[in-house]
């Protein structure tokens, strides 16, 4: 039940004009080359047109997607709510009388966003004719450590530094030292067991201390498979994309901070930013990012959800 006054309700009129006022300064900058939307098209020997992130609500209903669809861009959308939240807390505080009006609009089309993951791995199975589709889930963190009752779906990583160099003291010995800073926006959910979808536990698997660190949150696989012949997957492969689609959930926005620094013996630096949108998964769609072209809907099962 949706509750009416209060700072929840402060929050949801903020946030109503959400996508609008943020959609076409995001669809613009996208048009410059914009390219750090997790997930989304970029590699050069894909077909890919560049990726248009939407600047409307998304009507589930709709049976065909625009031609390179990005959904909505969640650097945009996580910077918005944060600052939504962050009025609310104001007003409270300052004991300002706020405006209520119907929220009957947070259950219709217009509150349910859109965003795009990039497969982990997308591959034929020719004896069973058709595309094995694999997206990686994500542990989240709660004050530092794994959250056990929520997953996550990557959807952007803004990389800052990233590399290794090694130098030799005048010992003679040579020490290699390795810099990772970045920020990754994740949708995090807590619903996913209501999915019928193929779910494969990972270990995490990571070649240095750094990358150990992030490989270490890795969750598991989902699996989906689409069925086509060999001909059609080929056309389909390079392009297609999962479309995770929400609505937003309580708390909302939340963040953490990875902060590792080296020792003399081992110097070098990790910094990862995660930055958390809280949502309620919907509908998963997997389509082709070139053509528009809906490949599979999968729905929560009834008695899941």
């Amino acid at each position: 039940m949706v509750r009416t006054g209060g700072t929840k309700t402060t929050v949801i009129l903020l946030l109503a004009s959400l996508v609008l006022l943020c959609g076409s300064s995001v669809v613009r900058a996208q048009r410059r080359g914009d390219t750090s939307q997790g997930g989304g098209p970029g590699s050069t020997s894909e077909k890919i047109v560049p990726m248009e992130y939407d600047n409307a609500p998304f009507d589930i209903t709709r049976e065909r997607l625009s031609e390179a669809y990005g959904g909505h861009n969640i650097q945009a959308v996580y910077n918005t709510v944060r600052t939504s939240l962050q009025k609310a807390a104001q007003v409270s505080e300052a004991g300002q009388s706020r405006e209520t009006i119907p929220l009957a609009w947070t259950q219709k089309d217009d509150s349910i966003f859109a965003f795009q993951v990039k497969p982990a791995e997308v591959a034929y199975d020719k004896h069973g004719q058709n595309i094995r589709v694999s997206c990686q889930v994500w542990s989240i963190l709660t004050q530092g450590r794994p959250d056990r009752t929520k997953r996550g779906f990557r959807i952007a990583y803004v990389p800052r530094v990233d590399h290794t160099y090694t130098y030799t003291g005048s010992d003679g010995k040579k020490t290699e030292i390795e810099e990772v800073k970045f920020r990754e926006y994740t949708v995090a959910f807590g619903n996913l067991g209501a999915f019928s979808v193929e779910r494969h536990a990972e270990q995490a698997k990571g070649a240095s201390a750094a990358g150990a660190l992030d490989e270490s949150l890795r969750s598991e696989t989902i699996v989906a498979r689409i069925s086509a012949a060999k001909k059609e997957a080929d056309r389909f492969k390079p392009n297609i994309r999962l479309l995770v689609l929400c609505r937003l959930a309580e708390p909302y926005v939340s963040s953490e901070t990875v902060d590792v620094r080296g020792t003399p013996e081992k110097p070098g630096e990790y910094l990862a930013q995660h930055e958390y949108l809280h949502i309620r998964l919907l509908e998963l769609w997997l389509y082709d990012a070139y053509a528009g072209k809906i490949l599979m809907k999968i729905r929560p099962d009834n008695d899941k959800e």
